[in-house]
């Protein structure tokens, strides 16, 4: 229930889509969007990778970027995940370079959460003392339960008034809709995995999310707290929040500011019309009149940052099982503690951590 509302959240988020009315024998572009949003909204399981990203370029060439991969199998019947991650680190400037990658993997299943750390990169080992690193090493490749009972409490509340929330969530997802905040634009044709997909460009109106905010979003969120049992203090907190974000759509200054950004910005969804395959957004920032030159660093002229999201493998069945082995935190904060930590003149760097460190100009 907790990710089938989530998935319809992001819906809200990105499209603003909705229940609308299928009474029509074809459907427009519009439509056809919002049934796919809701058919992966109601998937029982799916796929899904999300990607972070950013690209800095120096004219046409690309001096640094960084970028965070997680790919996920995802149970909503059984509220059970699993999934692996990817940090990627690639920096060249200053004469300097450096490039690793962390990876690790992570699993929710029978209400407990779980993560393992599958690599670590040597230049990172470089940073610590030799003999905790060898305790990085050891724990390398072993899964650790993080926490227990993640999910119990908010399924339990979720689940009893289902039918009460999955219908405030469609009345929100209409007046999103209605407001018209995000609309379709380009249509072009295109493929992902061998599915032929419809690929569109989405704009964002700011002016109309204030009056979104305040008839719509706020009572929704009121909803919510109640359905999630939040204390007045923690509600007061999130409608203020809301109350903030309203004055700074209302300001002309902000205004004139976010539609500069969105100039920038190009948003796309990928859909067969029955299931959504990709959401995409990118934003290509010109930084050549910004001071940012630091020393021997070169000028950045521009950084583009992307957002994807994709969906696949649609009600298929995955065998995701609690791993029989595991440390708990407290075995694992005992391995540390047993492990002696140098103090401050009582460690010595090795030559290889003394070359390491040179490398990276510290």
């Amino acid at each position: 229930m907790q990710i089938k509302l989530l998935v319809a959240l992001l819906a809200v988020a990105i499209v603003g889509g909705g229940a609308y009315y299928y009474t029509q024998m074809s459907l427009t572009d519009e439509e056809a969007v919002v049934r796919a949003m809701q058919n992966t909204a109601e998937l029982d399981t799916y796929s899904t990778q999300v990607i972070f990203g950013a690209t800095a370029f120096d004219g046409e060439e690309e001096v640094a970027s960084i970028s965070l991969l997680a790919n996920a199998d995802v149970d909503d019947v059984r509220n059970a995940t699993e999934g692996s991650g990817i940090l990627d680190v690639d920096y060249q400037m200053g004469g300097m370079e450096m490039r690793f990658s962390l990876e690790g993997g992570f699993m929710l299943v029978d209400d407990n959460f779980y993560g393992k750390l599958e690599t670590f990169p040597t230049p990172l080992l470089g940073f610590l003392p030799a003999i905790q690193a060898d305790v990085v090493s050891e724990l390398t490749g072993r899964w650790i339960l993080l926490a227990e009972g993640v999910q119990e409490e908010i399924e339990e509340e979720l689940d009893m008034r289902e039918e009460e929330v999955e219908e405030e969530v469609e009345k929100l997802l209409i007046a999103f809709w209605e407001k018209e905040l995000l609309l379709l634009g380009e249509k072009e044709r295109d493929e992902i995995n061998g599915v032929s997909v419809d690929k569109y460009l989405v704009s964002f109106d700011p002016e109309k999310m204030p009056e979104f905010l305040e008839e719509d979003f706020i009572p929704f969120m009121e909803f919510f707290g109640e359905v999630l049992e939040m204390s007045q203090e923690e509600l007061d907190e999130v409608l203020s929040m809301i109350a903030e974000a309203k004055i700074e759509f209302e300001d002309e200054e902000n205004l004139e500011e976010m539609e500069r950004i969105l100039e920038m910005m190009e948003l796309h969804i990928w859909t067969d019309g029955e299931y959504i395959y990709r959401i995409r957004a990118e934003i290509d920032v010109d930084v050549s009149d910004e001071d940012i030159d630091l020393d021997e660093l070169p000028e950045v002229s521009r950084v583009v940052f992307f957002f994807e999201v994709n969906y696949d493998n649609f009600n298929e069945e995955f065998d995701i099982t609690a791993p029989s082995e595991y440390l708990t935190t407290e075995e694992v904060m005992e391995i540390f503690m047993q492990t002696p930590i140098p103090h401050s003149g009582e460690y010595e760097l090795t030559p290889e951590e003394m070359e390491m460190m040179e490398e990276l100009g510290l």
